[in-house]
């Protein structure tokens, strides 16, 4: 068994050192590094098969108003991200929970876009591009074998299918809540 202590062993390096607090969501990739959202530092790590903690997303602050997308992966404000997945190319999406969005950390680019939701608390954006589209708190990422990705948006009571490029394919809603009223799948099929 490997045990990667995160802390530091002195106060002197605790400044410096990688710190895990409150990590909600793990995903792992095909090379076998640990990818975890850690939530209440607002960033995303890696565990590397030796053990090495590495930053892949997010400054460690949430609290600037302006979202960009296309940010350098250590310049991008992430808010309480919650779950992740990987693809085969090693691009990592994230949960961005509080900035009500799913952002895309592109591994070959080191540039972090957005992927669906536009930072607006909210809903709508059903039929046009994701990043279109008001989400709010979301709380999980997914993808499929055919590169499809799911995401729990949470306050809105739904489940959203987009392709590889962000597209809306299909959405599951519960028929007795959310915004989308009762009874009504939105172009998916009902929960």
């Amino acid at each position: 068994m490997l045990r990667v202590h995160a802390r530091p062993d002195t106060e002197s390096q605790f400044d410096q050192a990688p710190k895990v607090e409150e990590p909600v969501g793990v995903a792992v990739n095909a090379g076998g590094a640990v990818f975890l959202a850690n939530n209440n530092n607002h960033v995303v790590d890696k565990f590397t098969v030796g053990g090495n903690l590495t930053l892949v997303a997010g400054n460690h602050s949430y609290n600037v108003e302006t979202l960009a997308t296309g940010a350098p992966w250590n310049g991008v404000e992430l808010s309480t991200p919650y779950q992740l997945a990987t693809d085969a190319v090693g691009d990592v999406f994230i949960a961005d929970n509080g900035n009500n969005m799913v952002r895309k950390a592109i591994k070959s680019s080191g540039l972090v876009n957005f992927f669906g939701g536009n930072g607006t608390y909210g809903y709508s954006g059903d039929g046009g591009p994701a990043t279109s589209a008001k989400m709010t708190y979301d709380y999980g990422v997914a993808k499929d074998s055919a590169g499809n990705v799911y995401v729990a948006d949470g306050t809105n009571d739904r489940i959203q299918k987009f392709d590889t490029n962000g597209r809306l394919l299909a959405e599951w809603v519960s028929t007795d809540s959310g915004n989308g009223g009762s009874g009504s799948s939105r172009g998916g099929a009902f929960l």
